[in-house]
């Protein structure tokens, strides 16, 4: 397939679309026509493209736009923090956290019962210590 150069129009369009403002068409032709559309000392060109892209890259342009600076992002509004009552605080820990339901507790042993185990053991140490061998 053989190498067609661009249109005018093409060409500009084509510079513009990559940032390359300042392309001067009439240059970048002249140019490759008086080489017979050959790039370096290989061949024949095979993408116009590639060569404005080049020209744009070896531009003050390129470098003033490689290196401008990129806009800061829009700061977005975070969300108010809203307190928890302590009851709704309460009442979602009960529901989703088993930690902390109230757990059942076993009643105590009344007064009496405690004393009378404390008496049996008692008993039953004294037993043990005086024990006769």
């Amino acid at each position: 397939m053989k190498f067609k150069p661009p249109t005018r129009t093409e060409a500009i369009a084509y510079a513009k679309s990559i940032g390359y403002r300042s392309f001067d068409y009439n240059v970048w032709y002249a140019f490759y026509e008086t080489r017979g559309w050959h790039v370096g000392r290989t061949g024949v060109m095979r993408s116009w493209k590639g060569s404005i892209q080049t020209w744009f890259h070896r531009t003050d342009e390129y470098e003033r736009l490689k290196h401008a600076p990129k806009p800061k992002p829009v700061p977005v509004a975070k969300k108010a923090f809203v307190p928890v009552s302590a009851e709704r605080k309460a009442e979602i820990q009960k529901k989703y956290y088993p930690q902390y339901r109230p757990k059942t507790i076993e009643p105590l042993e009344t007064e009496a019962e405690l004393e009378k185990r404390c008496d049996e053991n008692r008993n039953r140490m004294r037993k043990e210590l005086f024990k006769e061998k």
